[in-house]
């Protein structure tokens, strides 16, 4: 997806990057995100 985004949280701002190439849906399962240089993989782990 690739554009940046912002979050702020305890009183710092974060930049995030979404790395997945589909678009992200109730049915996605995994996110990879670039957070402040270094990626991660966010997994979807029960029911909503």
């Amino acid at each position: 997806m690739g554009q940046l985004l912002r979050l702020h949280f305890e009183n710092k701002d974060h930049g995030f990057r979404i790395l997945n190439k589909e678009p992200v849906s109730r049915e996605t399962t995994a996110i990879e995100l670039l957070l402040n240089g270094a990626a991660h993989m966010i997994i979807k782990s029960g029911q909503i």
